[in-house]
């Protein structure tokens, strides 16, 4: 099951730029800044939950294996948003 999350994250994390190529005149338009934004506030809140910060708790929404790796992929997505907010290019 952690090969495939870890999968599943790095799906998440290339999806973007898959979708919209770096060489594309709107690299970084609605899939790296409106649904990753939105993956990245869904992820804090599930990162927020699990931390006892919020009363978010993903294990009700997110039970069993496909979701767990939903889970894995919206993290990648997220990480990719994140990481492209403090690395223009």
């Amino acid at each position: 099951m952690g090969a495939f999350m870890t999968g599943m994250g790095a799906l998440g994390g290339i999806l973007p730029d898959s979708v919209e190529p770096p060489k594309n005149p709107r690299h970084r338009s609605f899939f790296h800044y409106i649904l990753g934004g939105l993956a990245f506030i869904f992820y804090s809140l599930v990162l927020l939950g699990s931390l006892k910060i919020l009363s978010f708790d993903a294990a009700m929404y997110f039970y069993g294996p496909i979701g767990f790796l939903f889970l894995a992929l919206i993290s990648g997505y997220a990480s990719h948003f994140f990481l492209d907010v403090f690395v223009s290019s």
